[in-house]
């Protein structure tokens, strides 16, 4: 999700979306790709480490009577939970690994904006504005 062209352009798309008022992210499950976008969306907004990575975590609670549901669904099957957990839920090393894998590629979070995902300087200030005032 961090280093692919697709992935690329449809992340700099979401973000140049994201700086239109009244634009809606959401996602099926509302954790993976729309995770990642919500990341990078509140780190370009100067919001804190620890508070991105709460916020990111929020979504285990969110999804929690999903993942139960499902969990449900496999009792009897012979599939173990532990299996498909790492599907269901999000994890602090799944936020590390992308923010890791940005800084040993791009060397930065705005280098990465401004070169893997197109990002102008009038899209981050616009998503600034919108957002910070």
């Amino acid at each position: 999700m961090v280093t692919t062209p697709d992935a690329h352009e449809a992340y700099g798309d979401l973000l140049r979306a994201l700086a239109r008022p009244g634009t809606l992210m959401h996602c099926t499950a509302g954790k993976d790709r729309t995770g990642w976008g919500a990341a990078l969306l509140l780190t370009l907004l100067g919001v804190d480490e620890r508070t991105v990575m709460d916020d990111y975590l929020a979504s285990n609670e969110h999804l929690a009577e999903s993942a139960a549901k499902i969990y449900a669904l496999l009792d009897g099957t012979g599939v173990r939970q532990e299996i498909v957990r790492p599907l269901l839920e999000v994890r602090e090393s799944y936020l590390n690994a992308a923010f890791e894998t940005v800084t040993a590629t791009y060397g930065d979070l705005d280098t990465y904006v401004r070169q893997a995902l197109g990002l102008t300087e009038a899209d981050v200030a616009a998503l600034r504005g919108l957002y910070l005032h």
